[in-house]
């Protein structure tokens, strides 16, 4: 896409569900094992596009943040 950068190697995948493997130290309202459907759109860090900025839903594990 122009204008978009895209660092590579990047894993794609913007649209994803999985289990929660771990949590950061100030997460709440959350635990291991949880099912949960992620918004690609990194609202909190203002980042991006999981999945074109950082590693996505294709990848074995991602990180993602949370409101």
């Amino acid at each position: 896409m122009p204008g978009i950068k895209v660092p590579m190697p990047c894993i794609m995948g913007i649209d994803f569900a999985g289990d929660i493997a771990a949590l950061g130290t100030d997460v709440s309202g959350w635990a291991v094992g949880d099912r949960v459907m992620i918004d690609p759109v990194d609202r909190v860090g203002g980042g991006g596009l999981i999945g074109e900025v950082r590693h996505g839903g294709l990848a074995e594990y991602c990180a993602a943040a949370g409101e």
